[in-house]
């Protein structure tokens, strides 16, 4: 069985066994989306190109799942909505334990460069802040969203965490079903959760 990709005008076959779960990447301009399939027949993929684009101008990759649309990167914004600076820390491990309302932001290890890969780490504070810091059009997920995720997910047949989690980063581990274990059975829903934080 195939499925014919258009690039650049060429029509390249991508071969695959009925069953096989596909993910595929549609990139226009700033926008990128993700789509699983698990085609049975000959068919059309269609893109849905939705803008996710936070205040200091980092576009997102989305990924549709099921009937919701996630965001398949980690937040990695500076400011609040209205422009407002997110603080940090110096050194980024400072002890803010003692603070009422800590509001910062971090990157992975106190390190800049982990940004672009891993996004950046935020306190409760930050994220139930009024100003918000998800894209305009988007918010931080509910229990309700992450239960009808893990529904979904399981009545495919996809094991939640594996399918969830990126295929690269995670550490080896040798018990077969763990995240550590064949990376490349991992992300089959293209969200891409890496292990940071």
């Amino acid at each position: 069985i195939a499925i014919q990709k258009t690039k650049a005008n060429n029509i390249v076959n991508l071969q695959y066994t009925s069953g096989d779960q596909m993910l595929f990447k549609g990139i226009s301009g700033n926008f990128s989306t993700i789509v699983t399939d698990i085609p049975t027949e000959s068919k059309t993929v269609n893109f849905d190109f939705v803008e996710c684009r936070d205040e200091d101008g980092n576009n997102y990759t989305v990924v549709k799942i099921g009937n919701q649309v996630w965001m398949a990167e980690n937040l990695k914004t500076t400011k609040y909505l209205n422009g407002d600076n997110i603080a940090t820390t110096i050194p980024s491990n400072l002890n803010i334990g003692s603070e009422t309302d800590p509001k910062y932001q971090w990157a992975y290890n106190g390190a800049e460069n982990n940004v672009a890969k891993f996004g950046r780490l935020y306190t409760w504070h930050v994220i139930a802040d009024s100003r918000g810091v998800a894209p305009v059009g988007w918010h931080l997920s509910t229990n309700d969203e992450w239960n009808t995720l893990k529904n979904y997910l399981a009545s495919i047949g996809s094991d939640n965490a594996k399918s969830l989690s990126a295929d690269s980063d995670w550490k080896y581990h040798a018990s077969i079903g763990t995240i550590g274990h064949e990376l490349s059975g991992n992300n089959f829903s293209g969200f891409t959760a890496l292990p940071a934080g």
